[in-house]
């Protein structure tokens, strides 16, 4: 590698080995020679030579010596000398790091705000001055080569959209892309993901003689949950057969991408105005996995009008009653609510109403206020001690919701086209085309 730093000069590997020994062909050959244990001791290591093709043996391999490092550790390294270094001059700006997220940094002045976000080389600079951002970006240029591409338009594949009321988050550009590249394009769209009758764990349907077409189609589909959070559960659904995908598997997941192709121009409505209270669903489909059994947790949570946070993931362990898998679910809910209340701290929000927390299991909801009912439930002991604390300190009201509005069913179930339609309108506030 050119740049590399040059330690001292090293003898080269012809001066401490003879040219008369022979090379072995084999790890057991060279295992018996007291010379080759020797050169692969400590003592001497193996030694990359920078521009090694314009050297010649015994001539000029005495010079331009580099030690040897695995390119593994480069790309380990670089990442985090790069943020330390930006980091630091970031700090030294007047930037306070957010502890809740640690790519997060603020600056705040005179009552304005500076709000950074980092993803490796990627800088997002949001701000309530625009004299503050030109500041920082001017401060930014005369410290790292870096490019000014302008108003924010695409944040990671993301495309931003301002409209009459806020923001609409997009990956129509991204949803083209795999539809061409799967050959899908000129298909005929669908109302729903997924057919509400399949069966997952059929066997009758044949195995694929070529998986790759499945794991890639299922790998593409991850980076849509970003705007698409009803989708998640039927991916992570399809991503526990990549190992042996069946016929079936494939028309499923197709099927996904057709509903994505009528729905192209749909997104995340975010909301300039909006109330600043947290309000959190959670639910559990109980033994929902029908071959370990474990139950599935599901929650969103908004920031007023506005979907901020979700999640469908299976429980590590088997519940034993429905009760269970609906507050280890609310617990889950609750501690990612919790840690959103830490970050809109650190940007000076503080909210003036405790979280509201809606479930439809009316056994979650009284083992969340009654502490006589914990006796029946000692085997989520930790779980409850967490959500009575929240309770008891006023941070948290536990509600019921009727079942018809349980918004969280959409990430936790297969739903007709029907049912799948009206949450989803509940979900996004009529999460529609372009105003």
């Amino acid at each position: 590698m050119t740049g590399s730093l040059k330690p001292c000069i090293l003898p080269s590997l012809f001066a401490c080995i003879s040219f008369s020994l022979s090379e072995p062909t084999s790890y057991a050959q060279a295992i018996k020679d007291p010379r080759w244990q020797h050169a692969m001791s400590d003592k001497f290591k193996a030694i990359l030579v920078s521009q090694g093709f314009s050297q010649q043996p015994g001539l000029d391999y005495n010079q331009t010596f580099a030690l040897v490092i695995k390119l593994s550790i480069v790309r380990l390294q670089s990442p985090r000398a790069w943020f330390h270094r930006l980091a630091t001059f970031l700090l030294r700006l007047g930037f306070k790091e957010s502890n809740p997220d640690h790519i997060m940094f603020i600056f705040q002045n005179d009552g304005k705000i500076l709000v950074l976000l980092i993803y490796v080389d990627d800088i997002a600079v949001f701000g309530s001055s625009k004299n503050l951002i030109h500041q920082f970006v001017s401060s930014m240029h005369s410290e790292f080569s870096m490019k000014d591409l302008g108003p924010l338009r695409y944040f990671l594949g993301v495309e931003l959209v301002p409209n009459s009321y806020g923001l609409l988050l997009l990956q129509g550009k991204y949803i083209n892309d795999i539809l061409t590249c799967f050959d899908l394009a000129e298909s005929k769209p669908v109302l729903s993901p997924l057919h509400i009758k399949m069966d997952w764990n059929s066997v009758e349907s044949p195995l694929l003689d070529d998986a790759s077409i499945f794991r890639q189609m299922v790998g593409s589909l991850q980076y849509l949950s970003f705007t698409r959070p009803y989708i998640q559960f039927t991916v992570n659904l399809a991503s526990q057969f990549l190992h042996k995908p069946r016929q079936i598997h494939l028309q499923s997941v197709k099927r996904i991408f057709l509903y994505l192709k009528g729905t192209i121009r749909n997104g995340i409505k975010l909301y300039a105005r909006s109330p600043l209270s947290l309000t959190i669903y959670s639910d559990s489909d109980w033994a929902g996995c029908t071959s370990t059994r474990r139950s599935i947790s599901e929650f969103c949570i908004f920031l007023g009008n506005n979907l901020i946070s979700w999640a469908a993931k299976k429980q590590p362990t088997v519940a034993r009653s429905s009760t269970e898998a609906e507050y280890r679910a609310l617990a889950i809910a609750t501690a990612e609510a919790t840690w959103l209340q830490f970050l809109l701290r650190d940007l000076g929000i503080f909210l003036k109403t405790p979280m509201l927390a809606n479930c439809d299991n009316i056994g979650a909801i009284h083992l969340a206020h009654n502490p006589v009912y914990h006796s029946h439930s000692k085997y989520v002991a930790s779980d409850y001690h967490f959500i009575r604390e929240k309770v008891n300190q006023g941070n948290l009201i536990v509600s019921h919701v009727h079942i018809s509005q349980q918004l969280a069913d959409l990430f936790t179930k297969v739903l007709s086209s029907t049912r799948f339609q009206d949450l989803l309108n509940n979900l996004y506030g009529r999460s529609s085309p372009l105003d």
